[in-house]
């Protein structure tokens, strides 16, 4: 979403390329705050729930990007939105990875990053045409509509809503 859209609001905003890579800055800088806070204090216990707050939070800060009117109202919005992303990635990623066996570890990591890939490519398509058919706006949103409905969706989910990572 931000890599795509983030730009196309800032222009349709008026902030021009420094505002703009600001917010996609800030983006990065929320990512990094949540990975340093999961290395130091480790994932919650229910990693289901963890990775779904996260989803949460980025549709939160996805939203406040739609509304802020201001460049700098948008970077914190962003900040949001990584924090969001890399809460999500943090509990989610290493479960993954710790239950692929060591022999396939590799094959589940390229697995992972096709499918991210391909799921980009699509987005980023049905995301343009979307801004180009209505407006950027309307593209943030329908985002932070659809990340909020799959945090709550996973919320909703017992078997992931009580996903814990094996011991170890």
């Amino acid at each position: 979403m931000a890599a795509l859209l983030g730009p196309l609001l800032a222009r349709s905003n008026g902030w021009g390329p420094g505002p703009a890579g600001l917010v996609a800055g800030g983006q990065g800088a929320g990512i990094l705050l949540a990975a340093l806070l999961a290395a130091r204090l480790g994932p919650m216990r229910r990693v289901g729930v963890g990775a779904c707050l996260g989803l949460g939070l980025a549709a939160l800060g996805i939203g406040g990007l739609a509304v802020v009117p201001a460049p700098a109202g948008a970077v914190v919005a962003a900040v949001v939105i990584g924090a969001g992303s890399g809460m999500f990635a943090c509990h989610l990623g290493p479960l993954v990875l710790a239950e692929a066996p060591d022999t396939h570890l590799s094959r589940v990591q390229s697995l992972l990053t096709l499918v991210q890939s391909l799921s980009l490519v699509v987005a980023n398509n049905v995301l343009g045409w979307l801004a180009g058919a209505v407006d950027a706006r309307s593209a943030v949103v329908l985002c932070a509509v659809v990340g909020c409905g799959a945090g709550i969706a996973g919320l909703a989910t017992p078997s992931l809503r009580n996903l814990r990572p094996a011991a170890s």
